[in-house]
């Protein structure tokens, strides 16, 4: 943990030591995202340099799966902001959400900065965690300053943008780098240079509006006593990615050369090497054999290989239970039925657990820093709201069938037999606006319990 700003002291190394690792992972987790597994992984390589196959890219791009579908399951079915819905249009926070829950399910860690752009107007905007650097209270969690880092380049020299954030004010700086690549050096940082010969116009140290951090941060899984929270790519994740990247690959490769039928017969016929002075023999192309001359003269035929990968697939298929489960994502999310049954509603919102549960815990995890964020945004666009109100939805959708017995048991117990227990029930089980649902309660023709018109 840094607890103050040495870190960006003449000739310190870049990033700060006791950062990297957190950085590693970020990294990690953003090449597993993207499909660039040999940028990771380089000892796969020689699994992988014949190309994939469609079931290789799926497991290829299997983290990315698990980020979307936590995203489609929290924000598939929009969260309603109450009063504050046309500030959210004007934010585009919706966006910013989905960007944040990304982050939060594949880093482990996400940032929001709240600022006001050059013509004034509000924003909330997802910085990716490698560039967020906070400054902790020595032995403790509590976060004194958060900097923030972002690394560029302009003719042909390297420079480090930097932001310290207090509840007081932000400070701007900007560093020379001196990057000692070629020779394989680390990078240091240089001499702080001038502000206004980067950023005319703009204020090196400015005011804080808000009173309170311009920053705001969410952690997924994050253990007692640690500051960073845990990405859902676990280790062990990876571990059984990295064995079911292999089976494929390999099965992949057997297939291909297998699968190619060889036609045997005589030798004279099989193609000749004349670098070797040896015939050749490849799978898939001819075979020459020798025949006894005084019988009938062999006849070119097709032999087919046989790959013997039955125990191989039900390995693969083991290798995938446990992936399903060590990611918290249940087949009933992909599709996929084992039974080849439709399952109930009800069994299949069971089925669902496990990634409801993880979606629960990325919901309760980001909705405080949200209402945060939006706090503060509220504070400098001069609008006051007593209390923001977020509504978070299930992803789930509605099935008419079941949806239409549990709204006639509820209608026609005692506890909704009345007008106000009608509204309700219009309102919460059918999503009803309240005009209408007076209206149909206070309709004469309806026969008292509503379970009568049903």
């Amino acid at each position: 943990m840094l607890t103050d700003l040495t870190f960006l002291e003449k000739d310190k190394t870049w990033p700060p030591k006791s950062e990297i690792n957190r950085l590693q992972v970020y990294a990690e987790a953003e090449a597993l995202r993207a499909g660039q597994v040999n940028d990771i992984w380089p000892k796969l390589y020689k699994y992988l340099r014949d190309g994939t196959t469609a079931e290789q890219d799926f497991y290829l791009g299997f983290p990315f799966l698990i980020t979307k579908k936590a995203i489609d399951t929290i924000c598939g079915e929009p969260p309603g902001f109450g009063d504050i819905e046309d500030f959210i249009q004007t934010l585009n926070f919706r966006s910013v959400l989905r960007e944040q829950i990304a982050d939060l399910d594949a880093f482990g860690d996400s940032v929001q900065k709240i600022y006001k752009n050059g013509d004034g107007e509000v924003q909330i905007e997802s910085i990716e965690p490698c560039n967020w650097f906070p400054i902790v209270k020595r032995g403790t969690r509590k976060i004194e300053q958060h900097v923030l880092a972002f690394m560029f380049e302009e003719k042909e020299k390297c420079y480090l943008e930097i932001e310290i954030h207090s509840k007081k004010d932000i400070q701007h700086r900007i560093y020379e780098l001196n990057t000692g690549i070629v020779n394989g050096k680390p990078v240091t940082i240089g001499d702080q240079l001038p502000w206004e010969s980067f950023y005319t116009g703009l204020l090196e140290n400015e005011p804080n509006p808000a009173g309170d951090f311009l920053i705001t941060t969410a952690h997924n899984n994050r253990m007692s006593g640690q500051l960073f929270g845990q990405s859902s790519y676990t280790p062990s994740l990876k571990s059984i990615l990295k064995k079911l990247i292999i089976r494929y690959s390999l099965a992949n490769n057997i297939l291909d050369v297998f699968s190619r039928p060889t036609l045997v017969g005589p030798r004279n016929l099989e193609t000749y090497d004349p670098v070797t002075g040896k015939s050749m023999f490849r799978p898939g192309e001819y075979k020459g054999i020798d025949f006894d001359p005084k019988v009938a003269p062999f006849i070119p035929q097709a032999v087919v290989w046989d790959g013997h990968l039955t125990e191989a697939d039900l390995v693969t298929k083991a290798l995938e239970e446990k992936l399903y489960i060590e990611a918290e994502l249940p087949k009933a999310a992909l599709s996929m039925e084992a039974t080849g049954v439709a399952a109930s509603g009800v069994a299949w919102k069971l089925a669902m657990t496990p990634l409801l549960a993880k979606c629960a815990r990325i919901r309760e995890e980001i909705d405080g820093p949200i209402r945060q964020s939006l706090g503060i945004a509220l504070k400098l666009a001069n609008q006051n709201v007593d209390q923001i109100s977020i509504t978070w939805q299930d992803g789930l959708p509605d099935i008419p069938t079941e949806t239409a017995q549990e709204f006639n048991m509820l209608a026609n117990s005692p506890a909704f037999q009345g007008e106000v227990g009608i509204i309700w029930l219009l309102q919460n089980k059918l999503n009803i606006p309240e005009d209408e649902a007076k209206q149909i309660a206070a309709d004469p023709s309806r026969g008292g319990g509503l379970g009568m018109a049903i």
